[in-house]
This record gives C-alpha cells, structure tokens and sequence, in this order.
C-alpha cells in the first residue's frame, strides 16, 4: 500500500473511531439520561464538541508529527470532523420526529 492508501487508510479509521465514539454516546445517553430519545438527542448534541475536541487534537499531532503543514492538513481534518458530526446531527434531528 502507498502512501496515498495509508493516508486514506488512516481518515477512515479515525471517522470510524468518531462514529464509535457517537454510539458509546448515544448508548450512554440512552441508559443513564432522561427517557430514551430525549437522552439520545442530548447525547448526540454533547457529542459533537467532544468530537471536535479529538478532531483538534489529531490536527495538531498529524501537523507536529507528520510532517506536514497544519494547512495541508486541513481538508484532512474538516472530513474527519464532518463526518461524525453530520452522523450525530442526523441522529438529533431523527430522534426529534415524531413517529407516523
């Protein structure tokens, strides 16, 4: 595998952490917060700062480790965060419907 594919290896294992992380979330908020989806939505919601919080932190070891501009990481970093946070936001609105 080429550099290129392990960079590509290496965004989709940390979106998929991300999306991890957002499960442990949700399953948190659904046992321990205040009725299933109300925790869920919360959950979803408290998820998304966490997120972006090891999205930061992955910039700046990938910018000082390496070997790369923290500006040539940036698309690298957007995606990762994205990712996850749209997920997490879908799964807030989701939660907010009422059922038919």
């Amino acid at each position: 595998m080429g550099q290129i594919g392990a960079g590509l290896m290496q965004i989709l294992l940390v979106i998929l952490g991300g999306v991890a992380l957002l499960g442990l979330c949700l399953v948190a908020g659904g046992l321990f917060g205040p009725g299933g989806s109300f925790g869920m939505r919360r959950a979803s919601l408290i998820f998304v700062p966490l997120w972006l919080i090891a999205a930061l932190l992955y910039w700046w070891i990938s910018a000082t480790w390496g070997g790369r501009t923290a500006a040539d990481e940036f698309p690298f970093v957007l995606i990762i965060f994205a990712a996850p946070a749209l997920a997490a936001l879908g799964v807030w609105w989701r939660m907010g419907r009422k059922p038919a």
